[in-house]
Formats: C-alpha cells, sequence, structure tokens
C-alpha cells in the first residue's frame, strides 16, 4: 500500500499510517517528493518519479503535494491545475492516483486530498473511495476493502 507524503505535511499523519497498516497486515511504502525522509524515524521507499500505480493495491494520500521543482508538469499550467484559485498539485501524484482509481484499486485520502482527487478525476463517492480524517480509520477501510483485492463495483458492466 502507498502512502503519500507531500512536502510540509505532518509527519505524525504518515507515522501513524504506517503503524496502522504494519498493524493490519499491510506492508507501507511511503511515496514522497524525494528520497530525504521526512522525519528522523520515517523512511521513504519511492519518490513521485518512480511510483507507479501498478506497485500498489491500495493508495492512502496522507497529504496531497503541491509540484515539486523536478514535476514536469509543474511547467504547464493545465497540469494539475485545479479550479477555484488553489495552488496546482504535483502531477505524477495526479496521475498515480488517477491510474490506481481506473484500476479498480481502493483509496484513502485525508480531507485534505479532495482536490488531489478531484484532479485525478476520482469520484469521492464512487465505491473503495474513502476520505477519512483520521489516518488510522483510513487504513482499516482500505484492509476491508483489500479482502476483495479490486473495487469491481466502481464501474458496472453496462448491458
Amino acid at each position: 500500500m502507498a502512502i503519500v507524503a507531500g512536502p510540509g505535511g505532518d509527519p505524525a499523519v504518515v507515522r501513524g499510517a504506517r503503524d496502522a497498516a504494519g498493524a493490519a497486515g499491510l506492508l507501507p511504502l511511503v511515496v514522497a517528493p524525494t528520497g530525504a525522509p521526512p522525519a528522523e524515524d520515517l523512511t521513504v521507499q519511492r519518490t513521485f518519479g518512480a511510483a507507479r500505480s501498478i506497485e500498489f493495491d491500495a493508495i492512502l494520500v496522507a497529504h496531497a503535494p503541491e509540484p515539486g521543482a523536478n514535476d514536469r508538469g509543474a511547467r504547464d499550467a493545465r497540469s494539475g491545475a485545479v479550479a477555484g484559485g488553489q495552488p496546482a498539485l504535483d502531477s505524477r501524484v495526479v496521475l498515480l492516483v488517477n491510474e490506481a482509481y481506473r484500476h479498480a484499486k481502493p483509496l484513502a485520502g485525508r480531507a485534505d486530498s479532495r482536490a488531489l482527487w478531484a484532479a485525478a478525476g476520482v469520484d469521492p463517492q464512487a465505491p473503495g473511495a474513502f476520505v477519512e480524517t483520521d489516518a488510522g480509520q483510513a487504513v482499516t477501510a482500505l484492509a476491508e476493502q483489500l479482502a476483495t483485492h479490486r473495487v469491481w463495483e466502481r464501474f458496472p458492466a453496462a448491458l
């Protein structure tokens, strides 16, 4: 399971998600803009530039990240832009979340991830999409959803 940790976010949230995921029997991988740890006791396993949705069975967005300095999409005003004058988002994370959603993987995000989900085309009311304020509750929701591996009911067959 990916734990997306944007710059400037609270490391305690990432730490709580990591610990809850481990307790639930999941393998948490912290995904951050660079390999530099967000806190002394946290290790980054993937960077935004190296992570792809095929590696993960579920994604938890601990912090919705603004574009990093090495985000090629940050050079294009259309990439990851959010309506309403909010800051743009890192285009690599928008892609990661969009692909996971289209691949029917469970997603969870904290309340501040709604702009990211909108940019990625995620319906927050869709099956297997959870918006939680507590990282532990989000991990619990993901773990329960992972029992079915994918969220096939997200895209019902058209007959």
